[in-house]
């Protein structure tokens, strides 16, 4: 349902993420995960197939990056509590500036998150990508 909890699993995961801690971020995927970015910004790969993949392209972000907060807008757990398998719809927004430059950036997200017993299975990532107009 909309408005619904992200699952503890997957939370403890996004905090990870946000504070640059990306062992702790693909610690949730399964060997054989896909993360797919239909849309995103350069240099994003359209599709990274297993989890050595995902981390090798993962574990760069706290060097192009640093996020000031990740906002979960909202939530719908397809499976709900009950079962161990099911898709999460996720809406975020985030804050944080380039390591290069220091310059600002506001991103909006939708994830496609499949999972089984906590691990994510397909994880399909779609990024706007917004930076505020030089003064001048």
């Amino acid at each position: 349902m909309p408005g619904a909890a992200l699952p503890d699993w997957f939370a403890q995961a996004l905090e990870g993420f946000t504070v640059g801690d990306m062992e702790k971020f693909i610690a949730i995927y399964h060997p054989d995960a896909v993360h797919e970015f239909p849309i995103g910004p350069d240099p994003a790969p359209q599709r990274l197939e297993g989890k050595e993949a995902i981390s090798a392209y993962l574990s760069a972000v706290p060097d192009r990056a640093k996020f000031d907060f990740i906002n979960i807008l909202s939530v719908r757990d397809i499976a709900g509590e009950a079962r161990s398998e099911g898709e999460l719809v996720i809406e975020a927004h985030g804050c944080g500036t380039f390591v290069d430059n220091g310059a600002p950036f506001e991103t909006r997200y939708v994830w496609f998150v499949r999972y089984q017993d906590q691990q994510v299975m397909s994880f399909r990532e779609y990024v706007g990508l917004r930076l505020p107009e030089s003064a001048g």
